[in-house]
């Protein structure tokens, strides 16, 4: 009896601490259709948790593409008990400004690299959070379940931003059986020049998340300049494939923003950002474009395509 009388105390207590009000403000970098869908992922994971909207949390919600006011000021002002932020640009606002409250991200490609986390696995400051991080190693092995023969893959950077995460994609590269040709990139403006250097050096192009080199300029220009020359290009995301790219791996985007949901949960109930690991997708979506393959002469096995979960024709 006296173990059931303990427990429920436990029990009463714990539903009283999550039953506790909490003030979120949620940074988004601008209005697109992907940050949209981790919104409305992070709040359901939230929900599922016992935290709801207008129930027990006060959320504030920033545009920071608006540029209305000083956010990081008006932020501080309110000292929420979580910040989330979705997408690079919001979070490297927050990295920039917020050092004493738990910032949980969502949405933000190589956040290691960017240093906004010291390591995904030992943060070792206020951020923790959910990345579109997929690792090198599946990104190469679906391009060679497209095309098997391939033996060398181009790659532009800037070794300033992305230089670690080459370093592993040579190794990963040579696991796979390929070599990895580099294109080192230091301004937007060199890109033309390295593309075109490339060409009869490599069987396909891989786009590396690289923020020097992929501006939206340079990336329209790497998927013209590829499809004219017959150059398969390995894509970041799914918008690539539709542009040209011939296949690339995409996320989830509202399991991302369901991961950053649980991660916020956590902190809620107690825990501190620099003990929560950063998240890499759990669902890894496999896009292709059989407009492009058509082109370039890659018939697509059927078993790829069984898998794909969006395909452009």
């Amino acid at each position: 009896m006296q173990f059931i009388f303990f427990t429920g105390i436990f029990s009463l207590h714990l539903n009283f601490a999550y039953a506790e009000n909490f003030a979120i403000s949620i940074l988004i970098s601008c209005q697109i259709k992907p940050y949209d869908l981790a919104l409305e992922g992070f709040l359901e994971g939230l929900e599922e948790k016992g935290y709801k909207e207008n129930t027990n949390l006060n959320i504030t919600y920033y545009n920071i593409a608006k540029k209305e006011l000083d956010i990081i000021k008006e932020v501080k002002t309110k000292n929420p008990d979580l910040i989330l932020t979705i997408g690079t640009e919001a979070t490297n606002l927050a990295y920039e400004g917020i050092d004493d409250i738990p910032v949980v991200f969502s949405m933000v490609l190589n956040p290691g690299k960017y240093k906004v986390v010291k390591s995904m696995e030992s943060l070792g400051n206020n951020f923790t959070g959910a990345s579109m991080d997929i690792s090198v190693e599946t990104q190469f092995e679906r391009l060679k379940m497209v095309m098997p023969p391939i033996k060398k893959i181009g790659v532009l950077y800037n070794p300033k931003t992305t230089g670690e995460l080459i370093e592993e994609a040579k190794l990963a590269a040579l696991k796979a059986g390929l070599e990895l040709v580099t294109a080192i990139i230091n301004t937007q403006q060199d890109v033309p020049k390295e593309v075109r250097g490339l060409v009869g050096k490599v069987d396909a192009l891989w786009m590396a998340a690289d923020k020097t080199v992929l501006t939206k300029e340079s990336s329209r220009f790497i998927l013209e300049f590829t499809l004219k020359e017959k150059i398969p290009c390995l894509g970041y995301s799914s918008m690539a494939v539709k542009a040209g790219a011939l296949l690339a791996l995409d996320c989830d985007y509202k399991d991302i923003g369901r991961q950053s949901g649980e991660l916020a949960c956590s902190i809620l109930r107690g825990s501190k950002p620099y003990e929560l690991p950063v998240t890499v997708p759990r669902e890894i979506l496999l896009v292709v474009n059989l407009k492009s393959a058509k082109w370039l002469g890659i018939e697509v096995p059927d078993d790829v395509l069984k898998k794909a979960s969006e395909i452009f024709k």
